[in-house]
């Protein structure tokens, strides 16, 4: 899966939304059958930095790929800080098997009073077409929604990142708008399509999905 695109984030922005963060948390975890959503550790930071060198995984990101190991260094430490803060959750996504990691799914911008976050993710090249990603955005959806109590989950991402598209609408999301030429990177503009999925709509789809093996 291709990178999605949040938006880009510096330590300091969670002052722009101080009065609406969580309990101060020291780590996160959620468990599928295949996957273990857990903090980021120092140990994540060589598969970190593999993944988002990958040019071909960070085609329709709004970053350009890596280019130094500090890089993850920088997102481990951030992310442990962002958790903390109660405004990010950066979830690395690792098999239950090994334990190694296949990618990262955040949580952005959670934001109490109007009740909304924003969600991106990658997953590397290697982990493509097996299900994970639909896997691991389907427990953070149900975190979101029924844990953090959101009524909305957002989502950008480059129109041309069909992959991306395809996980969001069999997720249910919806296509709610185009910002055209957004973002700038490595000299290149490109769009961004936004989408949107509401509370209601996800506890009816997993309510319709449960009927249907039932």
């Amino acid at each position: 899966m291709r990178a999605s695109r949040p938006l880009r984030r510096t330590l300091d922005d969670r002052q722009h939304n101080r009065g609406h963060r969580m309990g101060a948390l020291q780590s996160m975890e959620l468990r599928t059958t295949r996957l273990l959503l857990r903090s980021l550790v120092s140990h994540d930071r060589e598969p970190l930095f593999a993944i988002h060198a990958d040019a071909q995984v960070m085609q329709y990101s709004n970053s350009p790929a890596w280019q130094a190991i500090a890089q993850a260094d920088e997102l481990i430490d951030q992310s442990t800080k962002w958790l903390e803060s109660g405004r990010h959750i950066c979830f690395g996504v690792a098999s239950v098997d090994a334990d190694g990691l296949i990618g990262t799914c955040t949580l952005y911008d959670i934001d109490r009073t109007n009740l909304r976050a924003e969600v991106g993710f990658v997953l590397g090249s290697f982990a493509w077409r097996q299900g994970f990603m639909t896997e691991a955005l389907t427990a953070v959806l149900e975190h979101a929604f029924n844990t953090l109590d959101m009524n909305r989950v957002e989502a950008d991402t480059d129109p041309q990142n069909h992959p991306a598209i395809k996980l969001l609408e069999g997720l249910g999301f919806q296509r709610e708008g185009l910002l055209r030429e957004r973002w700038h990177t490595n000299g290149r503009k490109s769009d961004a399509a936004f989408y949107g999925l509401l509370r209601a709509d996800w506890r009816r789809r997993v309510t319709q999905t449960t009927n249907s093996v039932a």
